[in-house]
């Protein structure tokens, strides 16, 4: 099938023209096509500057539709996935919701002293007791989306150092040390990737994420304290609101 052209007596201008052809393009694209997103081959091809193909591209980025990753060109951008923030989720069963298999990586496992903070949230009686502090890269369908810290209050896990631990923890929780959890409380900030946690995830030093904290009650008492810095590329967190009968909304 012939490649369409642009048409230089169209009052539209020469970007406008580019990104058209290339949504049209996109929308039947597979993973083939990235190939072509380089802004050399598009010059080429259109017969335009570089700043006319980045234009084009920039309006296609603003719209989700490519990713544009410095040094490295432009790719089809992934789907976005959507995590519903209803009840306490987890990772693996809604990546398996979505078709994409999950997978956990043990990047260390350590016993520490906790710090001030750690110490207040798992209401610690002593600053001489011990976490057990784990550290997991977790990924979807090959792809790395989270770096995890996990920190447990050693007495409460004994033996946890010949558990595996690349599945869920609240089921090592439940099924070996008979600690349902039933609540947690959930925080989430936007953060900027360090080098560390970048090269992890396989993206741009300083690209855009979210750092979650999660600290899971059993029995009202805290029992694990969890960290995770998600990549903000992939992952949107969505709230259903509803609106009580006896309220008043003003916005």
């Amino acid at each position: 099938m012939a490649l369409a052209r642009l048409d230089r007596s169209s009052a539209l201008p020469l970007y406008r023209q580019v990104e058209t052809i290339l949504r049209a393009e996109l929308a039947n694209a597979d993973e083939g096509t990235q190939a072509g997103l380089t802004e050399l081959g598009l010059t080429a091809r259109f017969g335009v500057s570089r700043y006319t193909i980045r234009q084009a591209l920039d309006l296609l980025r603003r719209e989700g539709l490519v990713d544009r990753q410095k040094k490295r060109g432009t790719f089809l951008a992934k789907p976005v996935i959507q995590q519903p923030l209803e009840g306490i989720y987890s990772f693996g069963r809604s990546m398996s919701g979505l078709g994409l298999a999950p997978e956990s990586r043990v990047l260390s496992l350590r016993s520490v002293r906790p710090d001030e903070s750690l110490a207040g949230q798992l209401e610690l009686a002593s600053d001489s007791v011990r976490l057990v502090e784990l550290v997991r890269l977790r990924s979807a369908g090959g792809e790395p989306l989270v770096v995890e810290t996990i920190w447990l209050p050693e007495a409460t896990v004994p033996g946890v150092w010949h558990v595996d631990l690349t599945g869920s923890v609240y089921d090592v929780l439940r099924d070996l040390y008979r600690l349902e959890v039933s609540s947690a409380q959930e925080s989430i900030r936007p953060v900027v990737l360090d080098l560390r946690r970048s090269r992890l995830l396989e993206v741009s030093r300083g690209s855009p994420a979210f750092f979650v904290e999660r600290v899971s009650y059993a029995d009202e008492r805290p029992v694990e304290v969890r960290q995770s810095v998600i990549r903000g590329d992939r992952y949107l967190y969505s709230v259903l609101l509803r609106v009580e009968q006896t309220s008043v909304v003003s916005a």
